[in-house]
């Protein structure tokens, strides 16, 4: 925070003092870096992080105002729109960053505390920033943008993925941020027409890990209403895991239950399918004990889906003739045994490769 004056100053100065057509030459980071810190500076800095703090109450760090300044000055030198970037947005030890959009809201509170002309500069550049006309092009063409720029895939997973090897794509989901019809286009484009992938996890002394299971409560929860009216598939997948330690984000302000799974299925009201399937396990000594401990949580699975749902059944991984007729039967009241394909057919299994550790 020592510096934070220093920095803007001399951003002003270097910007006030080089002809406009040279600026895009200009080493921001250098400039930054070598800004110095006197004496009078330190003390006057008292007094604007005070009146930073006072402008803006919930963001603890003013000192990303310079860094965030420019980048957004570099983009509009670039011919293009400032964004505001999802990432270093939040630091668990530091609190959140300003976004570019905060920081123009207030330089000109910011020029008139330190007498700089930031925002001017700014503006002078932005003026000259032409925005594709993302809009004007037909729905058709837009979709054709979305796919490029975020690719799909046929399931959206919780937090457990169909396999341990799996790693899903990160999505940069900045165009949700830059107004009301492309967020809303976007989030059709991202859930329509997706499988909901969770797992029932079985392998200690619950039949179905009730950690889990309130996981996948809380993530569903944790999602806008309007999120979850499209889907219309769930999958079920049926592991055994020796160690049922739940990894993945906590919502601690959902709601609570006393019966997250039918809850689940109650937050979910256009879901017409749920595909219950079973994961790939290598050759071990353990396969077939992992392969009779999925007969009860199976079982159990048949008993609290709501009949109003259509419950499938994809046995790739199964491998037990018994324990497919035993479903069969148990089926028999819900009108037959359907079968269904998993998501995780499109996911190439990997095996993961074996770590060997040497000494030294």
């Amino acid at each position: 925070m020592a510096c934070l004056e220093a920095q803007l100053r001399t951003l002003d100065s270097w910007l006030a003092s080089t002809p406009a057509d040279q600026h895009a030459r200009l080493d921001f980071d250098v400039i930054l870096r070598a800004a110095q810190v006197h004496q009078a500076a330190r003390d006057s800095d008292m007094l604007l992080e005070a009146v930073l703090w006072d402008l803006s109450r919930d963001t603890p760090r003013p000192e990303s105002i310079a860094s965030v300044f420019v980048q957004a000055y570099r983009a509009a030198l670039a011919g293009r729109v400032y964004v505001n970037p999802a990432s270093d947005t939040i630091n668990v030890e530091r609190g959140r960053s300003y976004t570019a959009s905060e920081v123009l809201d207030i330089l000109p509170d910011v020029d008139a505390l330190l007498t700089t002309h930031l925002g001017s500069h700014f503006q002078r550049v932005y003026a000259h920033v032409k925005p594709f006309p993302l809009l004007r092009l037909p729905a058709e063409l837009r979709l054709h943008v979305y796919a490029q720029r975020l690719p799909r895939e046929p399931h959206l997973s919780l937090f457990d993925q169909p396999n341990r090897a799996y790693k899903p794509p990160r999505l940069d989901l900045t165009i949700l941020r830059t107004c009301h019809q492309l967020h809303d286009e976007v989030t059709k484009y991202l859930y329509r027409d997706r499988t909901l992938f969770v797992k029932a996890v079985t392998g200690g002394k619950d039949m179905v890990s009730s950690a889990h299971i309130t996981q996948n409560y809380e993530s569903v929860a944790a999602m806008a209403p309007t999120t979850r009216l499209y889907f219309k598939t769930l999958e079920i997948q049926v592991d055994y895991q020796a160690s049922r330690d739940v990894c993945g984000p906590r919502f601690p302000h959902a709601l609570p239950s006393y019966d997250p799974f039918a809850d689940t299925f109650k937050l979910l009201p256009a879901l017409e399918t749920v595909v219950v399937s079973f994961p790939p396990h290598g050759p071990n000594p353990s396969t077939k004990y992992r392969y009779a401990k999925r007969k009860e949580p199976v079982a159990w699975l048949i008993e609290h889906i709501p009949d109003s749902l259509q419950l499938r059944w994809d046995f790739t991984h199964w491998h037990d003739e018994a324990g497919e007729q035993m479903v069969a039967d148990r089926m028999a009241s819900r009108g037959g045994l359907q079968h269904g394909a998993s998501v995780s057919w499109d996911i190439h299994y990997v095996q993961p490769a074996m770590r060997i550790r040497f000494a030294n």
